[in-house]
Parts: C-alpha cells; sequence; structure tokens
C-alpha cells in the first residue's frame, strides 16, 4: 500500500487538490493507494474550530460533532476512489438547530457507509 504527503508526493496531493477544488475549511490530510484493490483513498478534514454556516439560516458556526462517512467518486486514471470525512453537524445559536453540514461533494443518499464520531 502507498501512502502520501511526505514532501516527495506533493505532486499527487496538488492533483488531488485541484481535481477536487476543495475550499475552507476542507483540507486533503492523506492519500493512500492500494495496489490489490487498484484504488485510491482520499481522506478529508477539518481543523478543531472551523466555521461552517448552518444549512438553515447560514449564521458561522463550530461543529457540534462529526460522523466518519465514505463516498465512491469518479474513477482518477481508471483506478476506484473513494473519499473519505468527517462530515459536522452544528448546532446554531441564531436558528436553535442542529443540523449536518452539506457537503458539496455528496448528494442525498450517496453515503455508502458511515460511522459515528466526536470532533
Amino acid at each position: 500500500m502507498w501512502t502520501s504527503l511526505s514532501h516527495n508526493e506533493n505532486l499527487i496531493s496538488d492533483l488531488f487538490n485541484v481535481a477536487l477544488a476543495l475550499e475552507e475549511p476542507w483540507k486533503l490530510t492523506h492519500i493512500e493507494y492500494d495496489d490489490q484493490d487498484e484504488s485510491w483513498s482520499l481522506f478529508i478534514d477539518f481543523e478543531r474550530g472551523a466555521l461552517f454556516p448552518c444549512p438553515n439560516c447560514g449564521a458561522a458556526c463550530k461543529a457540534y460533532d462529526a460522523e466518519k462517512k465514505m463516498w465512491r467518486h469518479l474513477d482518477f486514471w481508471n483506478w476506484k476512489t473513494y473519499m473519505h470525512a468527517r462530515v459536522p453537524r452544528t448546532h446554531c445559536k441564531s436558528c436553535n438547530k442542529v443540523m449536518l453540514v452539506p457537503v458539496k461533494w455528496s448528494r442525498p443518499k450517496c453515503i455508502s457507509r458511515w460511522t459515528n464520531a466526536t470532533v
């Protein structure tokens, strides 16, 4: 298994960053290539204390908690590609709602596997 984000693999990391067009607070933190499965695993995360817009009213909110989720992405170079991310819920003080933050790389009901996690 090949892993990245050392200085020698920055070119591949930069390529995925451009292809995914990630915006703050999201960051590509780790890349793995599995020779046997012929697949990429891209790990995306955010820093503790990051602000997200409330999905209901748009107010800036900190993450309340997060769920680990995985998506099947379009293939890169004929290799399967999976995205893994902690997706936060926010507790908005303006509208007093706890809601899952939508992520631009996912559509409703496209999540293949998830587990609970804490921030």
